[in-house]
């Protein structure tokens, strides 16, 4: 626990929008890749997009250091 961030803990939701994936196996027209978010449902650059938040994955492991 003495490595361990508060935050792991004391922040279960984070409540904002932010990148899951980037696809370039699939390119859109433009040649950018196809780009995927969490926490929120419709285009993350409208204002009209409702933002749901998600729940961080917290993943143990045995080396600590990366």
């Amino acid at each position: 626990m003495q490595v361990m961030a508060c935050e792991t803990c004391h922040i279960p939701e984070v409540i904002g929008p932010a990148q899951q994936s980037i696809d370039w196996t699939a390119l859109r027209a433009d040649g950018s890749p196809l780009s995927e978010f969490r926490g929120i449902e419709g285009d993350p650059t409208l204002p009209t997009s409702l933002i749901t938040g998600y729940e961080p994955v917290f993943l143990q492991r045995q080396n600590g250091g990366g």
